[in-house]
């Protein structure tokens, strides 16, 4: 099991992604904006992976990945888009997930970010 965040500034999408990432077994907090993403991530350094959306109001999701990399050293980061294509996403060095996202799409890219970091930190 992992703790994950995820950020979404609609309500809908952010409990939608919630419930499957729960389903899958997973602890889930979620926020709606990058400043309280970065205030939970102070506050739970433990935290895994984050999950963002991409386009939010007032900061975008690529924007947040960006700036909290240095602090948030031991967090994966993941991105979801609605978007086909945004130059801004490129070179991230992140999961590029698409919106709309199924329930097997999304729970195997979280397992596949998961296992990578695992495999990375077992030096394998």
């Amino acid at each position: 099991m992992a703790k994950i965040l995820v950020v979404d500034d609609e309500p809908f999408m952010r409990m939608t992604l919630v419930d499957m990432i729960e389903e899958a077994g997973h602890e889930v907090c979620a926020v709606e904006s990058a400043n309280e993403a970065r205030a939970y991530l102070r506050q739970h350094p433990d935290t895994d992976l984050t999950l963002t959306d991409y386009n939010m109001r007032g900061e975008t999701g690529a924007s947040l990945i960006r700036t909290s990399r240095e602090e948030f050293r031991n967090v994966q980061f993941m991105i979801l888009t609605g978007s086909a294509d945004e130059p801004e996403l490129h070179g991230l060095g992140v999961p590029i997930l698409h919106k709309p996202i199924g329930y097997v799409a999304l729970t195997d890219a979280i397992a596949t970010k998961l296992a990578s970091v695992a495999h990375i930190a077992c030096g394998d």
